[in-house]
């Protein structure tokens, strides 16, 4: 199994208020505003850690995250391009959104938006 890494080649971050971030991809350009549970699951995802690992850690600033949430934090980043290495769990089967949301619903729920659609995205640069 692969422990998740993020991306940090070709990427600029920006810290946003409440614990948003938001990241433009320069290779791609595009721009992604993350929520606060897949902020943190990005910074944390350094390729030493598990999804047991992360889902401890996570825990520490968002009490309501459980292994499905940071799966699904992950995946979404995944589809972002922004982990270099994504988790691997042979022969698990992919969860729902809806069964992935758990208790907590929308509140905890992590996913990436394009930048079109936040207004406080990073700045593209300037050729």
């Amino acid at each position: 199994m692969n422990n998740p890494r993020a991306r940090r080649e070709g990427l600029r971050v920006k810290e946003i208020t409440d614990g948003r971030l938001a990241v433009y991809d320069e290779h791609a350009e595009q721009g992604h505003l993350l929520t606060p549970l897949s902020a943190t699951v990005f910074h944390l995802a350094d390729g030493t850690r598990t999804l047991t690992d992360l889902t401890t850690a996570a825990t520490h600033t968002h009490p309501a995250a459980d292994t499905s949430l940071i799966r699904l934090a992950l995946t979404e980043l995944h589809t972002a391009r922004l982990l270099d290495a994504p988790l691997s769990e042979p022969n698990r089967p992919k969860p729902a959104l809806s069964d992935s949301l758990g208790p907590t619903g929308g509140e905890c729920a992590a996913h990436v938006m394009t930048a079109a659609e936040a207004s406080s995205a990073p700045e593209r640069p300037r050729s």
